[in-house]
């Protein structure tokens, strides 16, 4: 990109003359390098198994939900 020293417009680079005011490139414009895109947004992997502890819990029945109903355990339950 060539950026016009006396009217500021972004000019291509095959450009002689500058789009807005008609200045001669050669002398009145500057050679900008174009920012590199980012790169894309990698994904972060969530591990959403339980781990050791929480299996062992599950197994032995002191987990946080009872496997049978779905429910947590030691809660109060209302039925309508």
């Amino acid at each position: 990109m060539i950026v016009c020293k006396q009217c500021g417009n972004q000019n291509a680079e095959d450009d002689d003359f500058c789009g807005s005011c008609g200045g001669f490139l050669e002398f009145t414009g500057e050679r900008i390098e174009e920012p590199a895109a980012p790169p894309p947004p990698t994904e972060e992997v969530i591990d959403l198994r339980p781990g050791l502890i929480e299996r062992v819990k599950d197994a032995v029945g002191i987990g946080e939900h009872d496997e049978r109903s779905g429910a947590p355990q030691g809660g109060v339950t209302y039925q309508q």
